[in-house]
């Protein structure tokens, strides 16, 4: 089956370098140059129970970010009830759907993480909640590399626009990013 199209549009998320290289022989520099990493990241609830501490926040709470910016570290965040979550974690995985809640950083090592900014919160004061990934664009350890998004003409592709490696704050940015990629191909 063939499908014509005047412009189309790669934003297959944990997908799209797998997208992208199907238009391109497999010597391109788009299998080293978009090839994905995934990142991991669990999140932790705060089991409010009659042992933990009352937490009163209104507000999404950060840490420093580390200097190579790998990850914003186990922040706090709010779900849409008011509930407190602690999160994400970063473990390295090969698969983008290794949705699995168990392995990855002790939950003594990340109750340490959040007692950095809230002294009070110990292991037992959380549980595990949900898993996510993120797709890098950098390798492991590697210095940061922000999100793609680009028209191909210049590779031989006019009309075709990549969208890789975009993490949360391209869900934040979707109506921005939407905009962009008009602009591209208009």
């Amino acid at each position: 089956m063939a499908v014509r199209a005047a412009s189309v549009v790669n934003a297959a998320g944990l997908w799209a370098d797998r997208i992208a290289c199907m238009l391109v022989p497999d010597d391109h520099e788009w299998h080293s140059k978009y090839k994905l990493h995934f990142a991991k990241g669990r999140y932790y609830l705060h089991t409010n129970s009659s042992n933990s501490p009352s937490i009163s926040v209104q507000r999404l709470v950060y840490p420093v970010p580390d200097k190579q910016i790998t990850s914003l570290g186990t922040h706090l965040t709010l779900d849409m009830g008011g509930a407190i979550r602690f999160g994400p974690d970063l473990e390295w995985v090969s698969s983008n759907t290794d949705y699995a809640t168990d392995g990855g950083e002790p939950i003594k090592k990340v109750a340490a993480a959040i007692a950095e900014y809230l002294p009070m919160i110990q292991a037992k004061d959380l549980a595990p909640g949900y898993t996510g990934i993120r797709p890098k664009l950098q390798l492991p350890g590697g210095v940061f590399r922000d999100f793609v998004i680009k028209e191909e003409s210049d590779a031989g592709f006019p009309g075709f626009v990549n969208l890789l490696g975009i993490e949360s704050p391209g869900l934040t940015s979707s109506l921005a990013i939407a905009q962009m990629v008009d602009r591209l191909l208009h």
